[in-house]
This record gives structure tokens, sequence and C-alpha cells, in this order.
């Protein structure tokens, strides 16, 4: 299926900030993306061993339901999973 193109809109405004500021914010800013990285990258390698399986698949349609229900056909019950 071809993807259509989502239209990208970008809104530079400047920000004015006190003297000395500017290096504490950037050294956030700069901090905030190494965590955000490392948890992507974190998350990827954890995800790897669950893709390699084939079992992993098969659990993509079941349906999670409260325990107290009677589950039906390919439906997990929400007590197990604890």
């Amino acid at each position: 299926m071809k993807r259509t193109a989502t239209p990208t809109f970008v809104l530079t405004i400047p920000l004015v900030v006190k003297s000395g500021e500017d290096r504490i914010l950037i050294g956030r800013m700069e901090a905030c993306g190494r965590l955000y990285n490392t948890t992507i990258e974190t998350l990827w390698a954890a995800q790897k061993p669950v893709l390699a399986q084939t079992g992993w698949r098969r659990t993509g349609s079941a349906k999670i339901e409260p325990s107290g229900k009677n589950p039906g056909g390919n439906t997990v019950r929400a007590g197990c999973l604890r």
C-alpha cells in the first residue's frame, strides 16, 4: 500500500533568554535528546528477541477482557497478566 504524503509544517520562533540561561537550556535539551535516544535504543534491543520468536504474531490478535468475564476464542484474561 502506497503511503500518501503528509504535509509537514515547521514553525520557528526565536527564544529570548537572559544571559547565561542559553547554556543551561542547551545543556538540558542535549541531555533530553541523549535520554530519548538511549531509551529508544533500549526498547529496540528488548524487542528484537520477541520479534525473533514465531509465537508473538498469534498474540497480536488476542483480545484482553477482565478476568471476571468468560473468554471465548482468541481472548486472554487480564487476571493472568499480573
